[in-house]
């Protein structure tokens, strides 16, 4: 049976009022701006700290407790650049609900399929290496090296969750189709896809997912 789930992505250093929040760990800010998305349908949080270079595992603990606190446990998304940060956050605070670790690819990032797979989480996968696939059969080829990498470290094909990149389309938009078709090629393997729709407008920051589900 699939279900359509929506990550919303509006809690991002990306953003000054967020980044400032953030920084000054204040948490109405935070809490408004996670409510707005949760009243609209999010089914995810993404809590987005950039690279996080000074007080990165601080704050992520910080952001972690303060969401699971004030909403029930949402299931949250775990989004930064900084690897060692990341990996901290699962060492140092407890999941009520299984976490996304956003993202891994197949290059810089395959090291966070590793992590997802030790730490029970899902992962998005983005199908690029050190640049953006030229087709799909070049996607195609990215999908399988994760979803090889995932099941070699014990993680079941439904906790990858596979992102063609929305981003081509913002620039090039007779890549529409393409990016479609490759959804459509995710789903003829039995594969869960995703897509990050803020990508193309800033304005609504979500990713979206379609999933064969199975209730975890």
């Amino acid at each position: 049976m699939a279900k359509f789930v929506t990550i919303g992505e509006r809690l991002s250093t990306t953003a000054p009022a967020v980044n400032k929040a953030f920084t000054e760990r204040d948490p109405e800010p935070i809490i408004k701006r996670a409510k707005q998305q949760l009243d609209a349908g999010a089914t995810y949080l993404d809590v987005n700290i950039g690279p996080a270079e000074n007080d990165g595992e601080d704050l992520m603990k910080w952001a972690v407790k303060l969401l699971q606190e004030n909403f029930d446990n949402v299931p949250l998304s775990l989004d930064t650049s900084n690897k060692k940060q990341l990996r901290l956050v699962f060492r140092i605070q407890p999941f009520q609900r299984k976490p996304i670790v956003n993202s891994a690819d197949a290059a810089g990032r395959i090291e966070n399929i590793d992590l997802a797979a030790a730490n029970d989480a899902i992962v998005i996968a983005l199908c690029n290496g050190e640049g953006i696939a030229k087709d799909n059969d070049e996607r195609m080829m990215y999908c399988q090296m994760l979803l090889e990498r995932g099941m070699e470290h014990g993680m079941d094909a439904s906790d990858l969750w596979f992102d063609p990149l929305f981003l081509v389309v913002k620039g090039m938009q007779d890549k529409q189709m393409e990016v479609l078709e490759a959804i459509k090629m995710f789903s003829d393997m039995g594969l869960n896809s995703t897509g990050g729709l803020s990508n193309n407008s800033n304005r609504y920051a979500v990713r979206t997912s379609v999933q064969s589900w199975i209730p975890h």
